[in-house]
């Protein structure tokens, strides 16, 4: 099984710039480039010289450059088509996942709720020190949606069917009922052990997305290459050198012009470090920024593809 990618690909935003300004030149600028190479093939052929740059069109003329231009526009915008789309879907993917986190931590909460107040109840009743013999339970209540069900199960399991006959009341007026309590708590554990399956699930489909998006990213970054030193080549040999010199990709950034490497600023395309709450639950909170749920993606499957390393 092949690790999965987790590269920061960087802002669309800033590639998006970038393209605009190739594609406008290839479009909109590409007339002013074939008159001046037309012009350049004319003074070359009354000089009684062949302009070598003109084999690979040989006897099309200006129809010739302008289906070259015409060609690179295409191709570029294509590729760009692919990311957005991938893109697209992706953040899709991510919306539904802070969805399936939202009702998470709302069972989460619900449920943790509901447990410490049948906790106290019954320590209260039958003593501190019966809480696990009573409850099965002993010590912090777990916080973790995954730990919280395993607890919440065994003591419903404990209450279902007490391992100890507990002492009867001598409060008037209450009354406790634990195979009642147990099946309350059974079923809200299982509720909220359906929404982790389904958060689950959801987290593989956005790693999957994740992926193709870095995928489209890594393919525009190779055709924006391509075109736009092909671009500015042929604007340079046009003698449109100004032009030319705004087309140059970086090459240190990927999909960027040469004139747009400064620093990007954060964006919901972007990977940055998750906050330290995170760190220690592994879960982040509905409502955290898109940065995070694109990290906890991420690490969820390394975290996967690590398990089934070990299988």
């Amino acid at each position: 099984m092949a690790t999965p990618t987790t590269t920061r690909p960087g802002s669309i935003a800033s590639r998006l710039r970038s393209f605009g300004v190739v594609h406008a030149a290839l479009r909109v600028q590409s007339g002013e480039g074939v008159s001046e190479l037309d012009r350049r093939k004319a003074r070359a052929l009354a000089g009684g010289r062949r302009p070598a740059s003109d084999s690979a069109f040989e006897g099309s003329g200006g129809a010739g450059y302008l289906e070259a231009f015409a060609h690179l526009s295409a191709e570029l915008s294509a590729a760009k088509a692919k990311m957005v789309s991938a893109n697209s879907i992706h953040l899709g993917r991510l919306a539904e996942v802070v969805g399936l986190q939202q009702r998470r931590d709302d069972l989460k909460g619900a449920l943790y709720s509901r447990f410490v107040k049948v906790r106290r109840l019954f320590e209260t009743l039958y003593g501190s020190g019966r809480g696990f013999p009573v409850l099965a339970v002993s010590g912090r209540t777990p916080r973790h949606a995954t730990g919280l069900v395993a607890q919440v199960r065994e003591t419903a399991g404990f209450l279902a069917k007490p391992r100890v006959e507990l002492p009867r009341l001598d409060v008037a007026g209450i009354t406790v009922d634990p195979p009642a309590t147990a099946a309350q708590l059974a079923a809200e554990a299982d509720e909220l052990d359906g929404a982790l399956v389904d958060l689950d699930e959801a987290l593989k489909l956005a790693e999957i997305t994740r992926q193709a998006k870095n995928d489209a990213i890594a393919a525009y970054d190779d055709t924006f290459l391509r075109v736009a030193r092909l671009a500015e080549s042929l604007f340079h040999f046009a003698g449109l050198h100004e032009l030319a010199k705004r087309l140059r990709p970086s090459t240190r950034r990927p999909g960027r012009r040469l004139a747009d490497e400064g620093p990007e600023p954060d964006s919901g395309d972007t990977v940055a470090p998750p906050p330290a709450a995170a760190e220690t639950t592994g879960e982040p909170e509905a409502g955290a920024p898109v940065v995070e749920i694109e990290t906890f993606v991420a690490r969820a499957a390394d975290r996967r593809h690590r398990d089934s390393g070990r299988d």
